[in-house]
């Protein structure tokens, strides 16, 4: 008589697995391939250069959609309880394989549920903005490029690399579009409040905090002049990890930089 089977995983998760992985792995090969000449030859595997080009964004889409229906599908199972705390207390005993000194955990242990939060947060695409001097742009050739930045790009010369005339030589590899659409929307709210009125806010209260600071007898990290100061004030301490959690838990939110603290208000504090 066979015996009963536990069903861990549905078909429709093995199938969102299956295409989130092999979509990856073809985003892999292409952007290794068009952001390394040495790697073009790599092209060959989808048929080509012209063929990758056709296929990368349209993966980049399909991989995209698998990850957001992956998510929906594992979210309501990746929060932790209390039999998740008693496991992360013996973690030490996991690591060591000692089995029988580790509680049981359900369907995922606490390590697997910290990881999707980990990858779900921080794995996604950023966007970066980067000014250059316009008379500068022509006589500068960066050292991290990507096949974007290629004047010829769809002629997929995988031993040559001739930078565009425009600021486009700067840019990398294909687009993260859900991320520019979120800087697009920043830029508009910084056009509307305008680059002077910006800039006018910061100076006013970083004038305000770097004051405070020095009436407190701090020492600061940044110049006299706050014509010349940015809006990062560092603030040194013999111990800044003890300063960020403080006001942490006061809703002030600073950074920690080697033996100081650093300050950055901006427009909307």
């Amino acid at each position: 008589m066979s015996q009963p089977l536990l069903l861990r995983f549905t078909f429709l998760h093995r199938v969102v697995h299956w295409v989130v992985g092999m979509t990856f792995v073809v985003l892999l090969l292409t952007g290794l391939a068009f952001s390394y000449p040495s790697l073009f030859w790599l092209t060959t595997l989808l048929g080509g250069g012209p063929a990758a080009r056709v296929l990368h964004p349209q993966i980049g889409a399909v991989f995209g959609v698998g990850l957001l229906v992956m998510f929906v599908l594992w979210v309501r199972d990746m929060f932790l309880d209390a039999p998740d705390r008693q496991w992360l207390g013996a973690i030490k005993h996991y690591a060591a394989h000692e089995h029988d000194k580790v509680p049981p955990a359900g369907k995922y242990n606490a390590g697997q549920k910290l990881f999707f939060w980990l990858q779900s947060l921080l794995g996604g695409p950023g966007i970066a903005f980067m000014y250059v001097k316009e008379d500068l742009v022509e006589n500068l050739s960066p050292t991290v490029t990507g096949w974007f930045a290629n004047r010829d790009q769809f002629d997929f010369n995988p031993n040559e690399i001739v930078f565009r005339d425009d600021a486009g030589r700067f840019e990398t590899g294909t687009p993260p579009v859900a991320s520019i659409f979120a800087g697009a929307e920043g830029l508009r709210f910084v056009n509307e409040i305008g680059p002077q009125a910006i800039r006018e806010r910061t100076k006013a209260i970083t004038g305000r905090l770097v004051g405070r600071l020095k009436d407190e007898g701090f020492k600061l990290r940044a110049p006299d002049d706050l014509d010349h100061h940015a809006s990062i004030t560092m603030v040194e301490m013999k111990h800044p990890a003890l300063a960020v959690q403080d006001l942490a838990k006061r809703d002030i939110i600073v950074d920690i930089r080697p033996g100081a603290v650093r300050f950055s208000p901006y427009f909307y504090n």
